[in-house]
């Protein structure tokens, strides 16, 4: 990328953020929110908390675990959110597309090495081409570029009946 394009790439960060900023709360959410959301685009190898807090947050690796683990902000605001996002500013640029918006449901597995995450189990992963210990994710692509409208964690019939 070139200087202009990190610049433009950064402003529309910021930009983004402000929208999404009021559903995260206090203040300290917020900024929480920017630091990890840019951590996840600029920090070149491991995109976990520590690294994130400690090289675009503002080093508090703790207040960053307890805005991702239990900081009390409604996932469903944040997905409509997203939603609404790509209603308005991504299906109207796809109106003049012989194509249009295209949806994609692809799911997903990722490896994992422990059963501490919620679905993990022995189950097939098509990343891997068999069966391991694994979390599968459901994802929803709206596509005349690419956006994740929504997802879901598969639990399979791993998880007894909680009634």
């Amino acid at each position: 990328m070139t200087k202009d394009e990190v610049r433009a790439a950064a402003e529309r960060l910021v930009e983004f953020h402000e929208r999404f900023a009021p559903l995260f709360g206090k203040e300290q959410s917020q900024d929480n929110a920017y630091s990890y959301v840019k951590g996840l685009m600029v920090c070149p190898e491991r995109k976990s908390i520590e690294p994130i807090a400690l090289n675009v947050g503002n080093g508090n690796v703790s207040a960053m675990q307890k805005f991702v683990n239990i900081a009390p902000w409604d996932h469903g605001d944040i997905q409509a959110e997203v939603q609404a996002v790509f209603a308005e500013e991504l299906v109207p640029t796809a109106a003049g597309s012989p194509v249009g918006v295209v949806g994609i449901v692809d799911e997903s597995g990722f490896a994992k090495k422990g059963n501490h995450s919620a679905g993990v189990a022995r189950q097939y992963n098509g990343r891997l081409g068999k069966e391991d210990n694994c979390q599968v994710g459901v994802f929803l692509v709206g596509c005349d570029r690419a956006s994740a409208i929504d997802y879901a964690t598969f639990l399979g019939l791993f998880f007894p009946d909680s009634s």
